[in-house]
């Protein structure tokens, strides 16, 4: 995959002409969009996310693209 295709300063595996992500938290049950693969839950800041990118799960897009890479924290 192409680096210039993706989203800039993202998560590694998220185009440009990708839809959003659709993340669902496994604890509060907070849904949210997002640009990236990578966020934690606004509500209650939990990682464990079901995420979706449109309609493909996201076990589906890390077995095509490769794992995210999670930027550091500031």
């Amino acid at each position: 995959m192409s680096r210039q295709n993706l989203y800039p300063g993202g998560d590694g595996i998220t185009r440009i002409s990708d839809p959003f992500w659709m993340n669902y938290c496994k604890k509060c049950g907070h849904a949210f969009w997002s640009c990236l693969c990578t966020v934690d839950c606004p509500q209650c800041g939990n990682q464990d996310l079901k995420r979706e990118l449109g309609t493909v799960p996201y076990e589906q897009i890390i077995a095509e693209r490769g794992e995210p890479i999670k930027p550091k924290s500031e």
